[in-house]
């Protein structure tokens, strides 16, 4: 992320890194206050339920340990597939 700097109209780097811990930290707190039955509701994203979505981004934060322990980058998109299609492949998997 960038800011724009009006009085120069350039873009100064954000470094939002210091937000994630916050971000994550109030993501554990929701969900351990969800009910039994909260984790079976709908979302907004389609067929996805709360247990699926809260699965999903802590699966990535799994992944991402993984591979950064094992030194392997993982998979990158086939050719000719464009990153929103790799991206849906992956979270579909």
């Amino acid at each position: 992320m960038a800011r724009v700097n009006s009085s120069q109209s350039t873009l100064q780097p954000f470094d939002a890194r210091p937000l994630f811990k916050q971000v994550r930290s109030s993501l554990l707190q929701l969900l351990g206050d969800l009910s039994p039955p909260d984790w079976d509701r709908p979302t907004a994203a389609g067929h996805w339920l709360v247990s699926d979505i809260a699965v999903h981004l802590l699966g990535d934060d799994v992944s991402r340990l993984s591979r950064s322990r094992d030194d392997y980058p993982g998979p990158g998109p086939s050719a000719g597939e464009t990153l929103a299609q790799f991206l849906n492949k992956l979270n579909e998997q």
